[in-house]
């Protein structure tokens, strides 16, 4: 008897100690080898940058408290790094990846090992961080809810889940697109084909010459395959250089249950706008009993700039016992291009969750006030050369007419963790410094100069902050989608024209607003975040979001998604200072981090 009250002790603690290895997470390692690689696309052979081979890259699937090592070794003549595009970052500012903002880059031939916990649920993706290398080098990260709950979701359990990666493709090398750009000054050439997956779907050259070819050749069009009846899960990703794109799938609804890595209330949709940085994770059931059909990725243009017209296309076949008698997959009307009201529509409809076991924590009052104008701008060219930007001058952008220099000598991390003087001033103005008409005035070309400079926003620990984007109508009606590092932000409030706190601040929605990582400023219009500054550090560059929320000590990057803004400057910083606690200062560098 004796032994079997031991044999059930000991029982008993083993059950104890696996239950709290569970609830710490378990350790996840990857490798990431990056180099070139040959990829057959629109009649032609493209050099690119990829991850193991794979484009998209490889898929990273963990659960909610893993922690995460990945070793990212750099194969190819330019540098590298990788963001963890959506993850917090708690107390690990220094593994956030954005080269020059928290570290400095991996070089040729050398390497870099990422360590962090991640206490997330949802969809998520990672990418390059340097240049315009995120165009190929990207893959999904999915965060799992842990096993233990009788309910993971809190929505019906799917069938399957199935990831999608929309993209556009350029059949030129994109480090030469990117070098031809600064050097004409001018904006970047439009892509050739948007992708899902990695394929363009046969209504590009050489993905197909008959329906039957596209139908069965993989390498050119992606393929779900859908019994009828299920439920299936599709996390979509716009890992996109520089397009808004609409996704939509014919005949079938599609229900909204997430967004960046955060629950929403169920919003049924046929189509939805989701721009660059923006993941967006639908429930769809197989509603129909057999057949084929096309699942779409068309583009959005939200200003003047040129576009790539065309839609990159998908099929969902239904698996059924007699098999497949559809001579051809269905295709929808796809919605306009030029739909500005259907474009903005989807993110003024979403609202978090908001529930007993999924609460949300939106800050009702706001202890420090930023009001951002994000504006296009122009820049002299060099003496004697004419650029292609408007009157012969290059093309530049701004957040409250500073246009962001990126430090070459050190990260900006570094160098306030270390006091490195001379990278950068703690003087980024929190409103633009003459304030006017943003969305009516007529400007003249000496409206459209800006200053340029590595400046940052320091914000205190615990501050709740309020960050009001602003577009302008300088040089283009444009809406911009904006990404912040480190922290999730709650969009409270958007409008058309220009804010007026006065006015626009009763109208806030302080109860359910959707929370998310990257949000579209509205064209002629404004978009209004909150958050909690509660992670040391630094945060860089406001990738157009809205209500910001709770902020980790470190440096952290706020800026547009659209690479060729980011290139001419629209970014910014914000430094996070510690807190009192040990759990609110930023922890020291990586003893093995990259050098500048």
């Amino acid at each position: 008897m004796e032994l079997v009250r031991s044999f059930g002790t000991l029982f008993l603690l083993l059950c104890v100690i696996l239950f709290f290895q569970q609830a710490a997470g378990r350790t996840r390692k990857f490798e990431f080898n990056v180099a070139y690689m040959s990829v057959n696309k629109l009649c032609r052979a493209t050099r690119i940058v990829a991850v193991n081979g794979q484009f998209p890259g490889p898929s990273i699937r963990i659960q909610q408290g893993d922690k995460v090592i990945v070793r990212v070794h750099n194969m190819i003549r330019s540098n590298i790094t990788i963001h963890w595009h959506g993850v917090q970052q708690r107390l690990s500012c220094w593994q956030d990846g954005p080269a020059f903002i928290t570290q400095c880059p991996i070089q040729e031939r050398n390497s870099f090992t990422y360590r962090f916990r991640v206490d997330q649920v949802g969809t998520l993706f990672w990418h390059a961080h340097a240049a315009w290398l995120r165009g190929t080098v990207h893959g999904a990260f999915i965060i799992e809810p842990v096993t233990r709950r009788p309910r993971p979701y809190p929505f019906p359990q799917p069938f399957r889940d199935e990831t999608i990666i929309l993209g556009d493709w350029f059949v030129n090398d994109l480090l030469e697109e990117e070098e031809r750009a600064i050097v004409s000054g001018g904006a970047p050439d439009m892509s050739n084909a948007f992708i899902i997956n990695g394929k363009p779907g046969p209504l590009f050259n050489c993905s197909a010459t008959s329906y039957s070819k596209s139908f069965t050749h993989e390498e050119n069009t992606h393929k779900i395959g859908f019994i009828p009846g299920e439920a299936y899960l599709l996390r979509i990703i716009n890992a996109a250089l520089e397009q808004d794109l609409f996704f939509s799938i014919a005949n079938h609804t599609m229900t909204v249950v997430e967004i960046d890595a955060s629950y929403t209330k169920h919003l049924t949709v046929t189509e939805f706008l989701i721009t660059p940085g923006q993941t967006v994770s639908v429930l769809v059931k197989a509603s129909q009993h057999g057949g084929s059909y096309y699942m779409a990725a068309s583009p959005w243009r939200s200003g003047g700039a040129l576009f790539q017209p065309t839609v990159a296309l998908g099929i969902i076949e239904y698996i059924t016992p007699h098999g497949n008698f559809s001579l051809m997959p269905v295709l929808h009307n796809l919605p306009n291009p030029d739909d500005k009201a259907l474009g903005q529509k989807f993110q003024k409809l979403l609202r978090s969750l908001n529930s007993k076991q999924y609460p949300e924590q939106v800050p009702q009052l706001a202890d420090r006030r930023l009001f951002h104008v994000v504006s296009l701008n122009v820049k002299p060219c060099s003496p004697g050369i004419i650029c292609s930007g408007p009157a012969g001058l290059r093309l530049s952008s701004s957040i409250n007419n500073v246009s962001f220099v990126s430090p070459k000598t050190s990260s900006i991390l570094e160098a306030y963790y270390n006091r490195i003087p001379g990278v950068f001033t703690a003087d980024f103005p929190d409103k633009p410094p003459v304030p006017y008409d943003y969305v009516g005035k007529a400007f003249d070309i000496s409206d459209l100069f800006s200053e340029t400079g590595t400046r940052v926003s320091v914000i205190p620990y615990g501050a709740n902050v309020q960050l009001v984007l602003q577009t302008t109508i300088n040089l283009a009606n444009d809406s911009h989608p904006f990404h912040l590092h480190g922290f999730d932000f709650y969009i409270v409030g958007e409008g058309h024209g220009n804010f007026d706190g006065a006015r626009d601040e009763r109208k806030f929605n302080l109860v359910d607003p959707p929370r998310r990582n990257t949000a579209l400023i509205p064209i002629k219009g404004w978009i209004a975040l909150r958050f909690k500054a509660d992670n040391p550090g630094m945060i860089l560059s406001i990738h157009s979001a809205s209500n910001l929320m709770s902020l980790r000590p470190g440096t952290w990057l706020f800026h547009c998604h659209l690479d060729g803004h980011l290139t001419w400057g629209l970014e910014m910083a914000f430094i996070v200072l510690n807190g009192e606690g040990p759990n609110q200062t930023l922890p020291s560098p990586p003893k093995h981090r990259p050098k500048c």
